[in-house]
């Protein structure tokens, strides 16, 4: 294909209006107090917790198993 070249998004800037802008979300959305990583961060830590309870009520029940099973 003679005369067609590579074109980067630098080069499409302010030729094509609105084609290569990307709109997404701002910096308080992500960072803030209410942002994204802090909601992620808790759901996160939510589900560490959750699993962790779960397995100490887990070997806390067959510990009483086994304990009333040697009686």
């Amino acid at each position: 294909m003679a005369g067609t070249r590579a074109v980067s998004g630098k080069d499409l800037t302010g030729k094509i209006p609105g084609a290569v802008e990307v709109k997404g979300p701002g910096r308080e959305e992500v960072l803030g107090e209410g942002g994204l990583l802090k909601k992620l961060t808790g759901r996160l830590l939510s589900g560490i917790l959750e699993a962790e309870f779960a397995h100490h009520r887990d070997q806390t029940v067959w510990r009483r198993i086994r304990t009333l099973s040697m009686s």
